[in-house]
């Protein structure tokens, strides 16, 4: 089968050298999928699945490719393989098989399987919870740079949603995601430093939290704060206008 795809490369080349592909690298043209190119397959497949990258979405076609490129020992499609199995949205779930997949790609150092399962494990539901497990996971793909698995580190540490409480390990988790560009970390903090969970309650502090990630264009944390000026009478018209942006940010 042919694929409009990969522009401006060496397709043969590129990908035989297992080079990895990154946003925008599929386009228009007609090239060949190689076969027995794990990476290549995983790249084509999952903008198949998705319909991006310029490729018409084929679901069934792009889940060939992946688990082609799984079978092949590509670790990142594992990864991507075993969340669609774990999600159930584009594939039937398949809790049992997704654990699998995403257990030997998180024992081969994907730090996004790492998180994955561990977001599973944390919660439970569709696997049995495993909060001990969850927490390795965790700061395993924090510690490699996973900005998403700091701020759920992070958010549980704080809170001890799940987690024992842990707010100093937390803070410094939720700090690095946000320092790593993280808005929801900000969210997250100001939350806490809003309510005085975890940590002692500092209005003004978290009030800095959420004009940063207003900037970003996320206005949660605008509207939380406008809520907790209204509950707390510390102003309505102060509340109003905190309501209004963010109403207005959408």
């Amino acid at each position: 089968m042919a694929y409009r795809s990969l522009r401006g490369m060496a397709l043969a080349g590129s990908m035989l050298a297992g080079f990895a592909l990154g946003p925008g690298a599929l386009a228009q043209g007609d090239v060949a999928a190689i076969p027995g190119d794990a990476a290549g397959a995983r790249v084509i497949g999952e903008a198949l699945v998705t319909g991006t990258d310029g490729l018409r979405q084929d679901v069934a076609e792009g889940l060939r490719l992946l688990e082609q490129a799984a079978a092949g020992g590509d670790v990142a499609a594992r990864a991507s393989l075993g969340k669609m199995l774990l999600d159930g949205i584009v594939v039937p779930a398949d809790p049992a098989r997704a654990v699998a997949l995403l257990d030997a790609a998180a024992a081969a150092g994907d730090a996004r399987a790492r998180r994955v399962l561990a977001n599973a494990l944390l919660w439970g539901g569709p696997v049995p919870a495993d909060p001990a497990r969850a927490r390795t996971l965790l700061t395993a793909a924090a510690e490699a740079g996973d900005v998403e698995a700091m701020r759920v580190l992070g958010d549980n540490l704080v809170g001890g949603w799940v987690l024992e409480r842990d707010a100093v390990e937390g803070r410094a988790w939720l700090d690095r995601a946000i320092a790593a560009g993280d808005v929801e970390a900000r969210i997250a903090l100001g939350g806490f430093l809003l309510y005085g969970i975890g940590l002692d309650p500092d209005p003004e502090a978290a009030l800095v939290q959420f004009e940063a990630a207003a900037e970003a264009g996320n206005g949660a944390g605008l509207e939380s704060y406008g809520e907790w000026l209204m509950w707390n009478r510390r102003g309505p018209s102060r509340a109003e206008a905190y309501l209004r942006r963010a109403a207005e940010m959408g």
